[in-house]
């Protein structure tokens, strides 16, 4: 029987087989990429109130000059583009923001929206129409624009001036906490003119939101 030597042997184990040190050279690699993943991902979440921020200024901005434009567009006769539903002033809690239009409950419209603002659903009440007017914003990202929407109480009032140039003034009734998931809540409907703020409940993970309820109490050309 011919007899291998060790020399042979080392030879397989080299070409043949994966050696500790090229397995401890791939695992180190492997563990470095995630570790910078996972670092980078860390500093991404750290740092989204400040990026979003930014990034919703600049959207807001956009929305100041196209709600100058609408102005103009209607007093000379032109049609309304409709991409900014008006400016909401809510003086208790500082929030001036430029509202934007089109939102659906269809996630992913509607998170692209929010980016740039508080958003109108597009199947609710516009100002000073029947039913309730629906309205949402984030807590606490992109703007952070209802950070303090739950302080409302009732009397406090909401303004939304429309490109027209006309004041719609709401007055708060109340405030209610909801599911994420009950819609039904908040679905358009029929009767008095009325708005419905909503935003998260409040932490990452929290299922509930909160809806602010008001009703029109004044309107001016």
């Amino acid at each position: 029987m011919q007899q291998v030597g060790t020399k042979g042997v080392a030879s397989f184990t080299h070409h043949g087989t994966l050696d500790s040190s090229g397995f401890s050279r791939i695992l180190h690699a492997a563990l470095f990429c995630l570790s910078l993943a996972a670092l980078i991902a860390g500093i991404a979440v750290l740092t989204l109130p400040i990026w979003s921020g930014l990034l919703y200024g600049f959207s807001q901005r956009q929305a100041a000059r196209l709600f100058t434009i609408e102005q103009t567009e209607i007093h000379q006769g032109k049609a309304v583009t409709g991409d900014v539903l008006g400016e909401l002033s809510i003086p208790m809690i500082g929030v001036e923001a430029f509202v934007v239009q089109g939102l659906t409950f269809a996630p992913e419209p509607a998170g692209k929206l929010l980016k740039q603002g508080p958003a109108h659903l597009v199947t609710s009440a516009l100002p000073g129409g029947d039913g309730n007017m629906v309205i949402l914003g984030h807590l606490n990202v992109w703007g952070s624009v209802f950070l303090r929407l739950h302080d409302l109480r009732p009397g406090n009032e909401i303004r939304i001036r429309t490109p027209t140039g006309a004041v719609y003034t709401y007055q708060v009734t109340g405030q209610t906490t909801i599911l994420e998931t009950d819609v039904a809540a908040i679905a358009p409907h029929g009767g008095p003119p009325t708005l419905q703020l909503v935003t998260c409940g409040g932490g990452w993970l929290d299922r509930t939101r909160v809806v602010v309820n008001a009703k029109l109490v004044s309107q001016s050309d």
